[in-house]
């Protein structure tokens, strides 16, 4: 398989939204796949697709993906425009920051994310965009919600990049975020400490060349540490 033909493939999984127990759309794309290749397959009672191909007589091996993502399930409606969803999967609290964009599916309302009313991981999703909602059978409109990123995109011809992935580099730009604001509270306490060291036994000290160079080195790195926290490439930077 080319690299051309593995991005089609994986650019037709995963332009499909998907959240834990709403992964049908993911799901009809694989079969769709292995219809148009001529390959078997079946659906357990859970709703796996199970694909068999026997290509030699030797010991057989099993590869198993996910279909799904972290992501909302919608629980209640609070208004014509609110909801309150229960975030499914193992993602930390720093990714849950108020007024994060995200999609309303499977219709793809743009929303943000709201409060969180209690310690549990439920969150009030507000609708940001006018959309109709067609009444859906078991829970209303919408049924999930997503983060608002881009699903699939091919860089320079070569990388694939899923949102997953990007959710990898989110969570690596929030921890530079919080290295930066520990950095920058150390060397503060750093700069107030040195300075009282100074002036407290001759003012004029703390004015001379040694320690001009120490506050100023100090300042070099506090500004090296933002530069890096609001680089927009930082997580391919590490």
């Amino acid at each position: 398989m080319t690299a051309s033909e593995f991005s089609k493939i994986a650019g037709r999984l995963m332009r499909h939204p998907s959240a834990p127990f709403h992964e049908h759309a993911v799901r009809a794309e694989v079969e769709a796949i292995c219809r148009e290749n001529k390959l078997k397959f079946k659906r357990d009672k859970f709703g796996n697709v199970i694909l068999r191909l026997r290509t030699a007589k030797t010991r057989p091996f099993v590869l198993a993906a996910h279909m799904d993502h972290p992501g909302f399930e919608i629980v209640k409606q609070l208004s014509p425009k609110s909801w309150v969803a229960k975030f499914l999967g193992g993602v930390p609290d720093d990714y849950f920051r108020l007024g994060v964009p995200v999609r309303l599916m499977p219709q793809g309302a743009a929303a943000k994310l709201g409060r969180r009313p209690g310690k549990a991981k439920e969150f009030e999703l507000h609708m940001t965009q006018r959309v109709r909602f067609r009444p859906n059978p078991v829970n209303g409109s919408p049924a999930f919600a997503v983060w608002d990123l881009e699903d699939f995109t091919v860089r320079n011809g070569r990388r694939a990049l899923s949102t997953a992935q990007r959710l990898d580099e989110l969570k690596v730009e929030s921890q530079l975020k919080g290295v930066k604001e520990q950095v920058e509270e150390m060397i503060d306490e750093l700069l107030f400490t040195v300075a009282r060291s100074c002036l407290g036994s001759n003012r004029d000290f703390a004015f001379n060349g040694k320690n001009r160079k120490m506050f100023a080195r100090l300042n070099r790195v506090k500004v090296a540490t933002t530069i890096l926290s609001r680089s927009g490439s930082s997580a391919h930077a590490l």
